[in-house]
């Protein structure tokens, strides 16, 4: 039986709405008892004489006992099936009237890891988007929202939930959260815990107590946690006047989880991963994660918990909004060109790959047959992108006031896209009709750049090319702002910024007053997602990267020089470039800002690359794309040489600052040491900095360029027996090898890796070290040319496909790529594909993916 799909078209308000829930929960692990108490309003009529019947939702439910107004229902008043309990319109008697409902649950049977589960001992809930349809029969919609009043029984030290504690004894606690919600922000945690406290005051002087529990152990890990915590609070003061509204603000780590994160309204549940971290056995990059993310699910208490959406069709409202201010905030806190440099590239390496691919869709899709599977780089990352260019359309300072109204017009309610952007028009007088159509047209735009100087008049001519539509309609015109600055053949500075605002098909803007030709420098800091077609010469780029000009667009005429570089080795063709004295002139012009350096020596992704190659050929080989790159990184390796230990040696960081300074210290001493190791195929230099760094970021990355060089005989069993009680390190361990192997060696390691014992596979983040790692980091291997690679992720998929579907729907996108390879390659995928696809008893989630990608 097909799944149903759900249109965007057909949404239609609830015909009953739920002020208050009471909820009791009696935790037994095999057999946990939930007693719901809804007060229920009728809001739709059938006619004047007649009532809608109750539906509610409810999976995997063993129902003991319902009532409406403390009448207990017969069986012929209502029925069950797999994914709803209906209600006869009979039984209910008044418009007003309160629902009982008694059910049983399982938490420790449940490994989908959605509903009420458990984690090493610890009772846990997911309830985004529709898990709390496995806890209780429920309106489980996000346009329905109650007051929760909670009641929990237990043998645990901390019963958790969302709100303010009313009271608590020996083995049961009761919580009460006086903002309405819908259910999916509903949340519940118990177990032994330790908690680490601090205190946040507000800017209205309301004391706010911090907490973050963690399991005993992990006490020490929680400092670097609190401080990001406490910044994001001070920051969403500062920055849109949003205020903490409850008496407490609290964190548990969990390590079974499927996400980075879950935002429920003042009890946030995370991946221990992004909670954990010190100075020992943390990364540069944990530790900029760990603040992005806390800041992340920090700021929905505003964009997705006070106002939420009207329906998973609204997703990219909430995380595109929360997204951009998350970015916003990291720019501030760390090293701001980095940050939206980092921003790009995920964006280009994940959403440009999933808008030109099989899984497509549109910011806002119009139709869906399993959510979980729109949690995806379209929905978060673009939708982010969107609200970017509204601000830079807008301003800044109308930008905050719209975003001030929109929070006052609709505080407390499920919005829409619709209703974020009236805010807009009505605060700037502006009509924004056309450039909604970001959130209802896929595909990635491409704008294509004219030029012509005349008389001091500097001409461009921008033309867009909107991609058809998956429903083979005719791409419509976007409003793409395109920033703009010029600079002279030297290189110096000529204007300010400009911003052009592309509206139409195509569109000349004139700028005059110049005496000679000048260089435009377009696109800067990335202000529209699309692809820019322009006739610049290799001395173009050159000159853009000796210039003082926009620090993005600096850093992508250096990935511009490198792609093409790349290409020639590719191509077997003589390079036009040379590049010593670039190279030189690159690291002593920005050797005072060591993370902006490190980008500018660090080569285009495999991604990148591919996606330059597709626009000569038709197809691409990953092998070659692989070996051009380690052939490039070989020839500045050899061209630095003289320099390279030198370089290497005078960087000097405080291995005990994590500060955006000394991680770009680091980051840069570890894009050395590759070159260093590249040439020198014993790795001697990586195995000194293995066995005496100080600081994780360089331990793990020597261990790296050690199993890649094949020096690993040492290094591995000795990185294992130092940490293999720190699950989040061998999660690395894992990834380590199966990103970096050799490719001799590689299905070799994975099946061996496979069978070690503490490879726990029905664990998201160790299943994701090991087998995701190999399928969507190690493209050469994954696409091996005997297809095993691709048979390898097949079998895992149909093996955690039963046991959690959201993991192995998520592998399935490591396919996404199929139609750029040859066609041997393209059978091989597609026949793994199939054997997922018509597999027995298939899950919804993995279904769904691997439908759109054999585009049945």
């Amino acid at each position: 039986m097909q799944p149903q799909e759900i249109l965007l078209s057909k949404y239609k308000e609830p015909d009953y709405t739920i002020d208050e829930v009471h909820l009791s929960f009696k935790l037994i692990p095999k057999a946990t008892v939930v007693k719901s108490r809804l007060r229920l309003n009728l809001k739709n009529r059938v006619s004047s004489h007649s009532k809608p019947p109750l539906v509610l939702q409810g999976n995997g439910l063993k129902l003991l006992y319902l009532a409406i107004d403390g009448k207990k229902l017969d069986k012929h008043e209502f029925k069950l099936s797999i994914d709803q309990l209906e209600i006869s319109n009979k039984s209910i008697q008044r418009d007003v009237f309160e629902f009982e409902c008694h059910t049983e649950i399982n938490p420790q049977d449940n490994t989908e890891l959605e509903g009420l589960y458990l984690s090493n001992g610890i009772y846990c809930t997911q309830c985004e988007p529709e898990g709390f349809r496995k806890i209780t029969y429920y309106l489980d919609r996000p346009d329905v929202l109650a007051k929760y009043k909670v009641r929990i029984e237990g043998n645990h030290d901390y019963l958790l939930s969302n709100g303010n504690l009313k009271g608590k004894g020996t083995g049961w606690a009761e919580w009460e959260d006086p903002w309405p919600k819908p259910s999916y922000l509903f949340a519940l945690v118990c177990g032994n815990l330790k908690v680490v406290e601090d205190e946040f005051v507000t800017m209205s002087g309301n004391r706010v107590l911090l907490q973050i529990y963690v399991e005993p152990g992990d006490e020490v890990k929680c400092a670097h946690a609190m401080k990001s915590l406490k910044r994001s609070m001070a920051w969403d003061e500062q920055q849109y006047q949003r205020e903490y509204d409850l008496d407490r603000f609290m964190i548990v780590a969990i390590s079974d989880f499927n996400m980075g994160a879950m935002e429920n309204k003042g009890l946030n549940i995370f991946n221990s991963k992004y909670i954990l971290a010190d100075e020992r056995t943390a990364t540069d990059t944990d530790f900029e994660m760990i603040e992005r993310i806390i800041a992340h699910e920090y700021f929905h208490n505003w964009t997705g918990n006070r106002i939420t959406c009207r329906d998973w069709f609204q997703l990219c409202l909430k995380e595109g909004l929360t997204v951009f201010r998350d970015q916003q905030f990291s720019a501030d806190m760390q090293n701001k060109d980095v940050v939206r440099i980092e921003d790009v590239i995920q964006l280009k390496n994940r959403q440009f790959r999933e808008d030109a691919g099989p899984l497509r869709h549109a910011v806002r899709p119009s139709k869906y047959i399993e959510i979980n599977n729109f949690y995806t780089a379209t929905v978060y990352e673009k939708g982010a992108e969107i609200i970017r260019m509204l601000n830079s359309i807008v301003g800044e300072e109308a930008y905050k006031k719209a975003v001030n109204l929109y929070f006052d017009r609709h505080d407390g309610e499920a919005s829409t896209i619709e209703h974020w952007i009236k805010v807009f028009e009505d605060s700037t007088g502006r009509d924004l009709k056309q450039f909604s159509l970001w959130y209802e047209q896929s595909g990635t735009p491409t704008v294509i750049s004219e030029e012509n100087f005349r008389s001091g008049t500097y001409t461009i001519k921008l033309t867009q090319e909107i991609p058809s539509q998956t429903d083979d309609t005719e791409g419509k015109p976007m409003v793409i702002p395109i920033k703009l600055s010029f600079i002279s053949k030297e290189g110096n500075s000529l204007t300010d910024d400009n911003l052009m605002v592309l509206t139409k098909k195509t569109q000349n803007f004139m700028f005059s007053g110049f005496e000679e030709r000048p260089i435009p420098v377009m696109l800067g800091d990335f202000s529209a997602p699309v692809i820019l077609k322009q006739e610049r010469t290799s001395d173009d780029y050159l000159t853009i990267m000796g210039s003082d000009s926009n620090a993005f667009c600096i850093w992508e005429a250096t990935q511009k020089i490198y792609l093409e570089l790349l290409e020639t080795l590719i191509k077997q063709e003589q390079p036009s470039i040379e590049i010593p004295n670039i190279l030189h002139y690159l690291i002593e012009r920005n050797n005072k800002n060591p993370a902006f350096l490190s980008k500018l020596l660090t080569l285009p992704s495999h991604e990148e690359l591919t996606v330059h190659m597709l626009k000569h050929e038709q197809f691409v080989d990953p092998e070659k794309i692989h070996l051009a790159k380690e052939k490039l990184d070989q020839n500045i390796a050899e061209l630095l040489e003289e320099d390279l230990n030198d370089l290497y040696d005078a960087i000097i960081s405080d291995d005990s600052n994590f500060d955006h300074l000394n991680s770009g210290r680091r980051h840069l001493r570890t894009r050395y040491l590759e070159f260093i190791t590249t040439l020198d195929k014993t790795a001697r230099k990586s195995q000194l900095c293995f066995d005496t760094a100080q600081n994780m970021t360089e331990i793990l990355h020597s261990l790296k360029l050690l199993v890649k060089t094949d020096n690993s005989v040492h290094a591995l069993p000795s990185f294992y027996k130092s940490w293999k009680h720190n699950p989040l390190l061998i999660d690395k361990w894992f990834s380590i090898q199966a990103i970096h192997t050799p490719a001799n060696k590689i299905f070799k390691v994975i099946e061996t890796l496979s069978l070690h014992p503490d490879f726990g596979w029905k664990n998201p983040n160790r299943f994701r070290s090991l087998i995701g790692a190999f399928a969507l980091n190690n493209s050469r291997c994954f696409h091996s040319k005997d297809g095993n690679g691709y048979k390898i992720i097949a079998s895992w998929v149909k093996k955690i496909d039963p046991v959690n579907p959201q993991v192995a729907a998520r592998l399935c996108t490591a396919f996404e790529t199929i139609d750029r390879l040859e066609p041997k390659r393209k059978e091989l995928m597609k026949s793994s594909l199939k054997k997922i696809r018509y597999s027995d008893n298939i899950s919804k989630d993995t279904l769904d993916i691997t439908t759109r990608l054999l585009k049945l």
